[in-house]
């Protein structure tokens, strides 16, 4: 355990949480009032096949260090330590019409 204030020796991005995926899609038609002027219809997905984007691992060693006496230092755990207590959201579909002129 590296003392308070100071930085361990592992690298950066050392862990790699699980893989994410996308996949978003967009439908549009115009409907012509006249030669200038149109309603445009749009249909938006946003993660079309509806895949589960887990977050990363979290809870790590909390930023309060305790002195268990003598010169050496440890750090609380955290009981989510390392644990995936979250997820990206679901399929979005939105739709939307504007007037263009």
């Amino acid at each position: 355990m590296p003392p308070a204030y100071t930085y361990g020796t592992t690298a950066r991005s050392a862990f790699w949480g699980p893989a994410r995926h996308g996949f978003d899609f967009s439908l549009m038609k115009n409907f012509h009032v006249t030669e200038a002027k149109y309603f445009q219809f749009r249909a938006d997905a946003f993660n079309l096949p509806n895949f589960v984007n887990l977050a990363t691992p979290g809870g790590g060693a909390s930023p309060g260090y305790v002195n268990l006496g003598g010169t050496g230092t440890t750090a609380k755990i955290s009981p989510q330590f390392m644990q995936i207590t979250a997820a990206g959201p679901a399929r979005t579909i939105q739709l939307s019409m504007k007037f263009v002129f």
